[in-house]
């Protein structure tokens, strides 16, 4: 009969830890700046795709 004791024990721990995410919800707005810095870096890595197609007509030039 003890080992059945034991089991009930764990599902209460759960339900503490809901409430905490309440507060941690003001905190995210600071957060959600940083990461628009990181969208700059990947602005400049988007001229190269157009610089792509530019060497195609070249290639046909050299062709004698």
């Amino acid at each position: 009969t003890p080992p059945p004791s034991p089991q009930p024990q764990p599902t209460e721990p759960p339900p503490p830890p809901a409430p905490a995410p309440t507060w941690t919800s003001e905190p995210a707005w600071p957060t959600a700046v940083p990461p628009t810095s990181a969208v700059e870096p990947t602005q400049p890595a988007k001229p190269t795709d157009p610089a792509g197609p530019t060497p195609d007509p070249p290639d046909p030039g050299l062709g004698r």
